[in-house]
């Protein structure tokens, strides 16, 4: 079994803005993830969902529908202590936090641990 956390950082300012990219090499065959909230989101909307693209450009604001995208997990709304679980991630994907809100967010506050189970097929 492959596990591997993934401490997230989002940026501010334009660009790319994925978190993290999910590859055979490195997390083996993924069959499950998820998604604990420890500290409650503030500054935006608390429901932010995890997706996968196979893409690596999404840029800030922009809706992840730009890309070939998969929904992962659909956290609802995230509080301290909350944890969703989602399925599988195709490897080769780019892995994006959205948030469900209406518009742009200043976020303040808001930790995520994604945990990323599999297995190595290389063994």
């Amino acid at each position: 079994m492959v596990e591997q956390q993934v401490t997230l950082l989002v940026k501010t300012a334009d660009g790319v803005a994925y978190i993290g990219q999910v590859t055979t090499a490195n997390q083996g065959t993924v069959f499950g993830v998820t998604m604990t909230c420890l500290e409650t989101p503030a500054g935006g909307g608390t429901d932010i969902d995890l997706f996968s693209a196979t893409e690596g450009t999404g840029v800030n604001d922009t809706a992840i529908g730009a890309l070939t995208e998969t929904s992962i997990i659909n956290a609802g709304a995230a509080s301290a202590g909350t944890m969703v679980a989602g399925g599988d991630i195709v490897a080769d994907q780019f892995l994006y936090l959205v948030g469900q809100g209406t518009g742009h967010a200043a976020y303040t506050a808001g930790r995520f641990l994604i945990e990323i189970t599999g297995y190595d097929i290389a063994s």
